[in-house]
């Protein structure tokens, strides 16, 4: 039940995130609202302004581009440590179950 709420969020999220960007929204001066993108306002969406991914510009929005890329960046790199780590996991348990 959570994997389908989380994956309903999650394509929400995208669906505001390729309006924005198909639309040209990339910067304050090229905002648009969300009626001119056939988009309604929602709680996820909201959620969106509040976290910086999308900027309010007077009566329109904007994709915060940076703050994208920056999510992006931080992801890899988690992603990046949990590979390290599961790989340092796996060569310790091969070293101490050979050491037996």
């Amino acid at each position: 039940m959570a994997t389908a709420a989380t994956a309903a969020v999650v394509t929400a999220r995208n669906k505001y995130l390729r309006a924005l960007r198909q639309a040209g929204a990339t910067d304050l001066q090229h905002g648009r609202s969300l009626a001119e993108l056939g988009l309604k306002d929602s709680r996820i969406f909201r959620r969106m302004v509040r976290s910086g991914y999308i900027m309010m510009a007077p009566g329109a929005y904007c994709l915060n581009v940076e703050r994208i890329a920056e999510q992006r960046r931080l992801k890899r790199k988690l992603a990046l440590i949990l590979i390290v780590a599961v790989a340092a996991g796996l060569v310790a348990a091969a070293i101490l179950g050979s050491a037996r």
